[in-house]
């Protein structure tokens, strides 16, 4: 510590600034390193999230080409089973018919004549699994495979849909030899399987009572939903040689997470291999939940060597109740951003170093440039000591060192206090005199204004919008008349006029001036509602004056809000004495720091503005013997609060 302070002033900055020089650039340096390798992760991320989206689309658009051509053929194949169903009933049809008229004939007995069609229809068979079967209007199994003589009347398919009334009241109820057709569930007697599709053609023959129908299941037993053929090896070559980094991959699973499109093997249970949060997105898409989801998971080890986690895109396939799965190895997804992080490191350690060295230099250099100028002070003090008081010390510069020549030279003018003092004086008197002269000038100036802007109003209804020089007058006339306006406002400030006061109903006034108000072009987009107590009295004002007071708070308010919105005016009685008029916007607000501000002349945060309009506006309410207050909240609205005494004697009270 003792030969820090016996060293020379250019060491001892040297040795303070280096440290505070290298440190933030180090802290900046590694903050920067690190946002930028984390955004390059999140970047790497995201594009392989957008791969794997993309797959998964693809995969979802295959299947689903594949899923309508296998839709279509199944429409072709049920439509040549009902024709066939079709054509099979109307040739049992015809021979019960004909037993029937060998019934008539009295060749046979009624019970012969049903006997015979019994036996024929018991017999026959439709297709492969397919038969006849005969029941009444009753419910009665009259003739059937493995079920005659039950009654289902009272059958329910899974929904609680009555199939076999429907039958009986359809056929009932439709025309002779009219082939009517129907689609239920049914199991055969003796099975296990789960009842299955089965497609039903059938007629009414009313002689006897008989419904004569012929079924056919929709899809035989062994004929599983799931797709097979070439045309799906083709499709499953498709989809899992689609290229997913390395070594991801695409494959499908039922929901009970069986693979059943897998480029190696299929029909293995990888139940397992997932955790719990992918066995409950398994479970979510399966019962409708979801349709899609992302999964950042670690498989379950079934080997020795833990397997990397995964990430993967999990998207569900209705038509098959699969789980399409694209997915890739965390590795390959950190890969590059691995890479270019590696680089980023490197460039850090070296600018690092350069940076290091150079603020070494630059700092002894800037040592040298603060000392030498201190050694020229240490000098001209000496000389000052001496009783030459006429030494001034040079400002070279507008720093630190340049200020402190200035306060040494200001020192040695011990003399001039006086004169200081005086010109001080006469600064305040000018500007007061700027303030008249500024008001005579606004005078004199707004005459030649107003002539302008009515010479270019009147060239402007004249000259032909088309016209080139259209345009220009229109400038002319809004330059002009923004200028009478500032003129205006510059009279009114320097010479602010009496108040005039009258009796005046406060809600007839407001709606006056909100009227006016509506047709404004800065109000363009705005609205307002009201909200007024009731029974207010009335109050002693100059109307001119508060009009315009309300209209600088309202396009204040309006200005706020650039695209347009709701202002709302209150009118209540704040005591006994005064009644106040609220105006609220809902725009962006002001900042503590300008708040303070708002009231002072000449300061506007518009470009058009002139900083008179609130500056005015006071003087105005506190010549009423008001008051004018804001609240704000920045990036939620404004509040203004205009104060006005009920009865003008109040201001001998205030007295």
């Amino acid at each position: 510590m003792i030969m820090i302070k016996n060293l020379k002033l250019r060491w001892k900055l040297l040795i303070m600034i280096i440290p505070l020089v290298l440190i933030p650039m180090m802290i900046a340096t590694v903050v920067i390193g690190t946002v930028s390798i984390r955004q390059i992760y999140q970047e790497v991320t995201k594009a392989n999230k957008a791969d794997l989206e993309h797959m998964s689309i693809f995969t979802l658009d295959m299947l689903e080409g594949y899923a309508r051509q296998v839709a279509y053929y199944e429409q072709e194949i049920t439509r040549e089973r009902r024709q066939k169903l079709r054509d099979l009933v109307g040739l049992a049809s015809r021979l019960v018919r004909f037993q029937y008229e060998l019934y008539q004939a009295s060749v046979l007995t009624r019970k012969e004549a049903q006997k015979s069609a019994y036996q024929i229809l018991k017999t026959a068979e439709v297709g492969e699994y397919g038969y006849f079967y005969v029941l009444n209007s009753a419910g009665d199994l009259i003739v059937h495979v493995d079920r005659e003589g039950d009654n289902i009347l009272d059958y329910r398919d899974e929904s609680g849909r009555l199939f076999i009334k429907e039958i009986i009241e359809r056929a009932r109820e439709s025309s002779a030899d009219e082939i009517l057709f129907t689609t239920y569930p049914w199991q055969r007697l003796g099975t296990t399987t789960v009842p299955r599709e089965k497609d039903v053609a059938y007629l009414y023959f009313k002689q006897w009572d008989w419904i004569i129908a012929a079924g056919s299941y929709s899809q035989d037993p062994g004929n599983a939903a799931r797709p097979g053929g070439e045309q799906f090896s083709d499709l499953r070559k498709q989809i899992t040689g689609k290229p997913v980094n390395r070594p991801g991959q695409i494959y499908a699973m039922d929901c009970s997470a069986t693979l059943v499109l897998h480029a190696q093997e299929e029909n293995v249970d990888i139940y397992e291999m997932f955790d719990i949060p992918g066995r409950q997105m398994i479970a979510d898409l399966c019962t409708g939940k979801s349709t899609s989801g992302w999964l950042y998971y670690q498989p379950e080890a079934l080997q020795p060597k833990k397997p990397p986690r995964r990430f993967a895109r999990f998207r569900y396939f209705q038509p098959y109740h699969w789980i399409v799965v694209v997915e890739m190895d965390e590795e390959d997804l950190v890969r590059p951003a691995k890479a270019i992080a590696g680089r980023i490191l490197l460039v850090m350690v070296f600018l690092l170093i350069v940076m290091g060295g150079g603020a070494g230099l630059l700092t002894f250099l800037a040592a040298k440039l603060f000392t030498d100028p201190i050694r020229s002070m240490t000098a001209a003090i000496r000389n000052v000591k001496s009783g030459n008081l006429e030494k001034r010390l040079p400002v070279e510069t507008q720093d630190e060192l340049g200020e402190m020549a200035r306060a040494f030279n200001q020192m040695s003018e011990m003399l001039k206090r006086d004169l200081e003092l005086e010109k001080k004086l006469m600064s305040q008197e000018r500007l007061a005199s700027l303030g008249v002269l500024s008001a005579e000038v606004a005078h004199e100036i707004n005459n030649p204004m107003g002539i302008i802007l009515g010479y270019a109003c009147h060239l402007e209804t004249k000259i032909d919008p088309a016209d080139p020089h259209y345009r220009y007058v229109q400038e002319i006339r809004r330059e002009s008349k923004r200028c009478v306006n500032i003129l205006s406002d510059l009279l009114n400030y320097a010479k602010p006029p009496e108040p005039l006061y009258t009796p005046t109903d406060l809600v007839h006034f407001v709606d006056q001036i909100l009227t006016f108000a509506t047709g404004h072009n800065d109000l363009k987009g705005v609205a307002f509602k009201k909200v007024i107590e009731e029974q207010l009295p009335e109050v002693m004002i100059d109307r001119d004056q508060i009009r315009q007071v309300m209209m600088n708070v309202v396009l204040n308010g309006a200005a706020a809000m650039s695209e347009g919105g709701e202002i709302l005016v209150e009118i209540s009685r704040r005591d006994a004495r005064m009644v106040t008029i609220s105006v609220v916007d809902k725009g962006c607000g002001i900042s503590p720091e300008i708040k303070g501000k708002i009231f002072e002349p000449f300061f506007s945060t518009r470009k058009q503005g002139t900083g008179l309009g609130l500056a005015i506006s006071k003087q105005i309410v506190e010549a009423h013997i008001g008051t004018l207050d804001v609240e704000s909240v920045p990036g939620k609205g404004t509040r203004v609060h205009i104060s006005l005494p009920i009865r003008q004697e109040n201001y001998d009270d205030r007295l």
